[in-house]
């Protein structure tokens, strides 16, 4: 079984077994979305990524990532919603680079994401969990010989993360939030941490 179908029936379970839970729940409260959004550090933890540039140069595997998030559901155990954001993968800038037959030239590269993906919430007390499946367009930039060169691709991906949901005042929340990414054909693992602040509660029906 190929991962992108392994995918597809994760998230078809996931549905049936919120809809099971809504069907139990459709009548103790109303339907009531959540919105969230905030932002962190992310960091390249895949196998073969180097920890430090060669010798002049400047390299990050890591830093700031961003997500929103919009969530729905009758029953405030389980909700289904969207989330997007923005990562930044990766960096190098290198002075005066050696390019075989071509001489010396500043290099700079830069490789970030923009996630798609559907979310699975779980909330047990101020305990929440998530599991999200979707898509990732990888965007890179590269500079040399003063030409600038952009690329973007979409790939799979999936992500696991827990957070604790702290009460503040006028009913918005904040929520430290750990969470693992894992992008699929380009064999990528990132772990994030960050911090998110809940909107109130909406229930427009």
């Amino acid at each position: 079984m190929n991962s992108r179908r392994r995918y597809f029936l994760f998230l078809c379970g996931a549905i049936v077994l919120s809809q099971s839970l809504h069907a139990q729940t459709q009548n103790a409260k109303p339907f009531t979305i959540w919105i969230d959004g905030g932002g962190g550090y992310s960091r390249d933890i895949s196998p073969g990524v180097p920890a430090t540039a060669s010798p002049g140069g400047d390299y990050t595997n890591g830093g700031f990532t961003g997500l929103i998030r919009i969530r729905g559901s009758r029953n405030h155990f389980i909700t289904i919603g969207l989330e997007t954001g923005w990562q930044h993968i990766a960096s190098v800038s290198q002075q005066n680079a050696q390019a075989s037959g071509f001489g010396t030239t500043n290099i700079s590269a830069t490789l970030s994401a923009i996630p798609v993906m559907g979310d699975i919430s779980l909330q047990d007390y101020n305990i929440q969990a998530h599991a999200s499946v979707g898509i990732y367009r990888l965007l890179s930039k590269a500079t040399l010989f003063g030409n600038t060169i952009s690329s973007s691709e979409w790939d799979m991906a999936f992500s696991l993360a827990a957070g604790y949901e702290i009460d503040l005042p006028g009913d918005y929340k904040i929520v430290p939030e750990f969470r693992w990414s894992r992008v699929n054909d380009q064999q990528k693992s990132f772990l994030s941490l960050m911090i998110r602040i809940e909107l109130p509660e909406w229930e427009p029906f």
